[in-house]
């Protein structure tokens, strides 16, 4: 059997468990003799066959009654840590009218939030509502100061700065593949959310940026790890849009969004007071006609300078400008990388390892190795039903056969068999 699933095996859940009532009854009776909670981590069950959104969405509604119910002289939640939650979790929760009351009532008090999300919805009008259903919630916690998200794919090579998207998704689906942003309105932008963390995530350019028009009031720390901006190079609609940009600026095109030239640009204005900038692993999620990532000449991955800088020292110095130094006592990459400075000062994903800054938590192995069975069950199945969908649209189509990599063909074949 396969290792992951050895260590695993014995986290499972069976019928004999326990039930969404008996969880919310047990959280309600922890809550009714410990008053003073501030702080919770619900990591959600992590779902390899059927219907993924049923047992956690009915595990994270019961979580919210039981929270959002809590009496009025009691302690109120200020740090939450929650994942991970598919977004047809957040749409269910969201379109239930008892269970959205509760969450609303729980956000409410936040003062750090991180989110751990999964994407399970492609279609526009879910996405849409994933969406509005998601930045509904956040926003309500105007208390908030710290937020993390983290997205669902796996991590990437730091050498790899564009990511084709395969074939066979489709263009329609290629947009969804993202994590969502709903512009908010003046009353319902941040007014204390001093630090951003976005962890492994595929996002839009304008999403990105009209994020930080929302919260440019009080934001000060923003970390991008892994986060790959969506690149369309589909010969009909080619629209470039750049982390840094290619040359000067008076060749930038009206369409074409440079990421770096903008944020300089609201930092010059007055309109955000950005102090702290850190990346790593930025890059690229690439789509065109024949679905594999075009050459690289087209980005802007390569230093014109000819100093060899990395792309993420790059990025952070096009917008707070050269020279950059670091904390003391740091290696020098803590003067631009996430991972570098994080090790010091860690104002956000720092609660999933700890709620306090003094316990740590121990449930984040099990988690990781959920996650890790998890890609490789995603993986497998949907290779099944696009291949499925492809030969069904075209009968005298053979799909074609993926080569192997590092034993991945292995793995996936080991979980096919133990499933």
């Amino acid at each position: 059997m396969n290792p992951v699933f050895q260590e695993i095996i014995g986290y499972k859940m069976t019928p004999n468990t326990f039930d969404e009532a008996k969880f919310g009854e047990v959280l309600t009776e922890i809550f009714a003799k410990v008053a003073e909670i501030r702080s919770m981590k619900l990591l959600l069950p992590v779902v390899f066959m059927g219907e993924p959104s049923n047992a956690a969405s009915k595990l994270l509604a019961a979580a919210l009654s039981s929270m959002g119910s809590r009496r009025a002289n009691d302690a109120q939640i200020r740090t939450l840590v929650l994942g991970p939650v598919p977004d047809t979790v957040i749409n269910k929760i969201h379109d239930n009218a008892m269970d959205c009351k509760n969450a609303l009532a729980v956000f409410k008090p936040l003062h750090h939030l991180c989110l751990d999300l999964k994407n399970h919805e492609f279609t526009a009008a879910g996405m849409a509502k994933y969406a509005a259903g998601l930045w509904r919630f956040i926003s309500e916690a105007q208390e908030l100061e710290s937020l993390s998200l983290t997205g669902d794919h796996g991590r990437r090579s730091i050498t790899k700065r564009t990511i084709p998207t395969e074939s066979r998704v489709a263009r329609d689906r290629w947009p969804a593949m993202a994590i969502p942003y709903f512009p908010l309105a003046k009353e319902c932008r941040f007014q204390k959310l001093m630090a951003v963390e976005l962890t492994r995530v595929n996002i839009s350019p304008r999403h990105l940026l009209q994020m930080l028009h929302d919260c440019s009031k009080s934001l000060s720390e923003l970390y991008l790890n892994e986060v790959y901006l969506k690149f369309d190079c589909h010969n009909a609609v080619r629209v470039p849009h750049y982390w840094i940009g290619t040359g000067l600026e008076n060749g930038k095109h009206d369409n074409d969004i440079w990421v770096a030239v903008e944020i300089k640009r609201m930092i010059e204005k007055g309109t955000l007071n950005l102090k702290v900038l850190r990346a790593s692993g930025l890059g690229y999620d690439v789509i065109n006609q024949a679905g594999q990532a075009p050459t690289n000449d087209i980005f802007d991955l390569n230093d014109p300078t000819g100093q060899g800088r990395c792309f993420d020292q790059r990025f952070v110095e096009a917008v707070l400008g050269s020279g950059l130094a670091g904390p003391a006592g740091l290696p020098e990459s803590a003067a631009w990388s996430v991972k570098a400075y994080q090790r010091h000062h860690n104002t956000t994903s720092a609660h999933k390892s700890s709620l306090d800054g003094n316990f740590q938590l121990k449930g984040d192995k099990t988690y990781r190795l959920a996650q890790q069975l998890m890609h490789i069950v995603d993986r497998g199945m949907k290779t099944l039903t696009d291949d499925i969908n492809m030969i069904s649209a075209n009968p005298d189509v053979v799909p074609a056969q993926p080569p192997a990599t590092d034993g991945s063909a292995a793995t996936a074949a080991t979980a096919a068999t133990a499933s």
